[in-house]
């Protein structure tokens, strides 16, 4: 029953996020709110769109912060890969405000549309007889524009339509 939000209410939501943040990291990102907005809004939809674990997400990020320690290889150091270590090291905060972000939607019955799809692929995941259901309803499925399906959006068909007729039809290139 929850309300699907669109890009300005979004936006608000994890502005409102970051600026009642009191976390001491924010101050290390060494950012103004409008990009740590920015990134909190992407992260919270990638982590969505992606199914992904925010606690896999942080540990990557903290191994991968670990590469700007390594001794430089044979050609010295690296300085791009130092930014990008710093770059993903932020990850550590920004996984916590994505998270705060995506409680408060879910506190206001908000929902983005990334997120509706990957609550679908949960619902189907824990009632399977949802499927069975879909797959009765029809003898052949067309997925039109494949090309701009998700990794979400790919999974829940997969499992949805798993061992049905299913014709995708979108551009190779």
């Amino acid at each position: 029953d929850g309300a699907v939000i669109g890009e300005a209410a979004a936006w608000q939501l994890a502005r409102t996020t970051v600026v009642r943040s009191a976390d001491s990291r924010l101050a290390d990102l060494g950012k103004n709110l409008d990009p740590v907005t920015k990134a909190t809004l992407a992260l919270s939809r990638a982590l969505a769109e992606n199914v992904a674990d925010p606690e896999l997400v942080r540990a990557f990020a903290q191994r991968f912060a670990g590469v700007s320690e390594l001794p430089p290889g044979g050609r010295g150091a690296y300085p791009k890969v130092d930014s990008w270590a710093e770059t993903v090291g932020a990850l550590d905060v920004l996984v916590d405000l994505a998270g705060e972000s995506s409680a408060a939607k879910f506190g206001r019955s908000l929902v983005e549309y990334s997120a509706q799809v990957a609550l679908a692929l949960e619902i189907l995941r824990r009632q399977p007889r949802v499927a069975e259901i879909e797959r009765d309803r029809f003898r052949v499925v067309l997925l039109d524009e494949y090309q701009d399906t998700s990794v979400v959006q790919a999974r829940l068909l997969a499992e949805l339509f798993a061992g049905h007729p299913v014709m995708a039809v979108g551009d190779p290139n």
